[in-house]
C-alpha cells in the first residue's frame, strides 16, 4: 500500500553483500509512526530525506524481521517530448530516408537519387505532397514477333 509521510529519522545502519552486490541499510522513521528498513545502492540516499515528505511502501508481512520500505517510484515520462516539431520532422526525415534506401541503389543511381527519392516520401509524410500512384499500363496486343521457340525455353 502506498502511504506518504515526514521522514523524522534517516540513518544509516549496516552495510551488507547480497546477490546485487553492497547494499546499505538505513533505518528510517515518519511523523505516522511508520518504521522499518531502506536499503540502498548508495551509502548516501537521497529518498528518504530527514524532514521531507515522501511517498513509500511499507511491508511489515514478517514480523520476525523489521519492515521493509521502498520509496513509490514517481519517474512520469515528458509526453512533450513528442509534440516538439522538431523531434517529429526529424523522425518523419529518418523514416523517409530509410524507406528511400530500401527503393534505390545508390551504387546504380547515386546518393542524389537517393535525397530525392527522400524528399518526396518526408513531403508525403508531412502532408505537403499528394502521392502519386501510377497503374502498370498492360498491353493491347501479344508481340508473337518475340516469341522464344519452343525448344529454346530456358528451363
Amino acid at each position: 500500500m502506498e502511504k506518504k509521510g515526514i521522514v523524522t529519522l534517516a540513518k544509516f545502519n549496516r552495510e551488507w553483500t547480497g546477490k546485487f552486490g553492497i547494499m546499505y541499510d538505513h533505518d528510517i522513521v515518519f511523523e505516522n509512526g511508520d518504521k522499518g528498513t531502506y536499503s540502498s545502492k548508495s551509502m548516501t540516499q537521497d529518498k528518504f530525506v530527514l524532514g521531507q515528505e515522501a511517498e513509500y511502501t511499507i511491508d511489515d508481512s514478517n514480523p520476525q524481521f523489521p519492515s521493509k520500505i521502498k520509496p513509490v517510484n514517481t519517474f512520469q515520462q515528458n509526453s512533450r517530448d513528442n509534440e516538439n516539431p522538431k523531434r517529429q520532422e526529424s523522425i518523419q526525415r529518418q523514416t523517409a530516408l530509410k524507406i528511400a534506401s530500401e527503393c534505390v541503389d545508390i551504387n546504380k543511381h547515386g546518393i542524389d537519387s537517393l535525397f530525392a527519392v527522400a524528399d518526396k516520401f518526408a513531403a508525403w509524410l508531412d502532408g505537403k505532397q499528394e502521392p502519386v500512384v501510377q497503374t502498370p499500363q498492360q498491353p493491347t496486343e501479344i508481340d508473337t514477333t518475340k516469341a522464344v521457340p519452343e525448344d529454346k525455353l530456358p528451363f
